[in-house]
């Protein structure tokens, strides 16, 4: 990864680190208090939006995931077949104890990014051109807590679901509402290097595991409200030896 200095813990996505297209998360130590969170993208390169077209794209980033959230409420309280399966792959655990963690966190991600509004996001035209977002959990900033975004160069090339689900990863760091955290763990066969869930594989690997972390991983959560189903998309796979097959090496930055 290239080196990029941004005070506190830094979280990041990339695209496509472990698994194809899908956000994985990497963290570093924090050198100060001061907590942040950022997105990264596999692209080289990435399209620049003029300031009007992005002011839309955030805009219709807000409420595609305030929508993506809603319908995941609504899943949660119908608990039908699907929903189940769904819950139970990404935390894997389907407790009532469980369900109302994740629509808690839910009711709050909502309540907290129908606050948010266009100019709450903040272009950093600095960072490295494969930077979607962070967010600086427990901070005060232009006189307001724990409500500004910072958005990297990536967020102006991404599809529209990726910058939504980018806003339900991002603000969920948040401590008001639910200090998510990008969970370090290890399973036998793991390669060598970052041990953060981030991806497909360890999401899920982190869901049978430990539903305990798995429920506090942010990825899993924004994976959840996207409805992803890695075996019906074709890009589930998997890391380490036996019944889990060793993946072809990729480089990654």
């Amino acid at each position: 990864m290239a080196a990029f200095n941004i005070p506190g813990p830094i979280c990041v996505s990339t695209y496509p680190g472990i698994d194809r297209g899908t956000n994985t998360l990497v963290c570093t130590p924090p050198p100060s208090s001061v907590g942040a969170s950022y997105k990264k993208s596999h692209q080289e390169r990435v399209p620049r939006l003029s300031a009007m077209a992005r002011r839309i794209a955030i805009r219709d980033a807000l409420a595609l995931a305030i929508s993506l959230l809603q319908d995941k409420q609504q899943d949660l309280d119908n608990w039908d077949r699907d929903t189940h399966i769904s819950f139970l792959r990404w935390f894997g655990t389907d407790t009532p104890e469980a369900r109302a963690i994740i629509q808690e966190r839910i009711a709050k991600s909502i309540a907290k990014l129908q606050r948010l509004n266009v100019d709450d996001f903040i272009m950093e035209a600095q960072l490295p051109h494969n930077y979607y977002a962070y967010v600086r959990p427990g901070k005060w900033e232009r006189g307001e807590y724990e409500r500004i975004v910072h958005l990297g160069p990536a967020f102006d090339g991404a599809d529209s679901v990726t910058r939504a689900g980018t806003l339900v990863h991002e603000v969920s760091h948040f401590r008001t509402v639910d200090n998510t955290d990008d969970i370090k763990s290890t399973f036998v066969g793991m390669p060598r290097g970052d041990r953060r869930m981030y991806g497909y594989t360890r999401a899920r690997r982190l869901a049978s595991q430990s539903p305990q972390n798995a429920l506090k991983n942010a990825d899993n959560f924004e994976f959840f409200i996207e409805g992803h189903d890695p075996r019906s998309e074709g890009d589930f796979e998997t890391e380490g030896v036996g019944d889990f097959p060793q993946e072809k090496t990729r480089s990654r930055s």
